[in-house]
Formats: C-alpha cells, sequence, structure tokens
C-alpha cells in the first residue's frame, strides 16, 4: 500500500492519530508515527505525508473548521 499524499495544508487545525500502519509526515522535518501516535497540526504549514510500507495506514482526523466552509479541507500547494 506504499503511497503519497502530495504537497498541501488545511482549512483548520486539528489532532491526527494513527490507528494502523505508518505515516511518514514531512513538515518540513521528517517524522514517523505508528499506531495510537498522536499529534498536532496547525493546519497553515505545507506538508507531505508519506506511507512507505506495504502495510496500509490509517488514521483519525479531527478538525477545527471555519462554519462556513463548503467543501474540502485539504488545500494543494499550487507551485509557480
Amino acid at each position: 500500500m506504499k503511497a503519497a499524499l502530495g504537497e498541501h495544508n488545511h482549512e483548520g487545525p486539528g489532532i491526527r492519530q494513527v490507528t494502523s500502519g505508518y505515516m511518514t509526515y514531512v513538515l518540513p522535518d521528517k517524522t514517523v508515527y505508528a499506531p495510537g501516535d498522536f499529534f498536532f497540526e496547525s493546519g497553515d504549514i505545507n506538508h507531505t505525508v508519506f506511507n512507505k510500507t506495504d502495510t496500509p495506514m490509517v488514521h483519525v482526523l479531527f478538525e477545527i473548521l471555519p462554519v462556513n466552509l463548503n467543501g474540502p479541507s485539504l488545500i494543494p500547494v499550487r507551485h509557480h
């Protein structure tokens, strides 16, 4: 299940928890989160996420979003 989510940020901050597998999180430093790990994401900082293993990675996101948000909370970074 190797996969990557390109550089992005979010509309709001939140807490994440990895429930299975391993998440390689680059913000800009690299951190590997394992099952049971929690971390806080401010939402306004560009980052990328990878699953560099053959094991599926699952995580739960709790985000604090603007009440008037109409659409996804993930914002892809556009490089010029």
